[in-house]
């Protein structure tokens, strides 16, 4: 039986997959992308979710935000 998330894909800009960003960077980026809206590619899940569909920390998460801001890949609005 086909689990729910293989239902989902993420399409990745080479610019974001090809920079000089961690993997836990890019991974962040994949899985934000799957939340994303499709129409404003806007996202909301929280840093707690992110950690657990990343298997990682929460400060990991934060760093790999970090990351995506600096290079311009990801908004961050509080």
């Amino acid at each position: 039986m086909a689990n729910k998330a293989d239902n989902y894909f993420a399409i990745i800009p080479h610019w974001v997959l090809f920079s000089e960003i961690s993997p836990q960077a890019i991974r962040l980026y994949c899985v934000l992308r799957t939340y994303a809206d499709n129409r404003t590619m806007e996202s909301w899940p929280s840093r707690t979710t992110l950690a657990k569909d990343l298997k990682v920390d929460v400060k990991t998460v934060d760093r790999a935000i970090k990351e995506l801001v600096e290079l311009g890949a990801l908004d961050v609005e509080k």
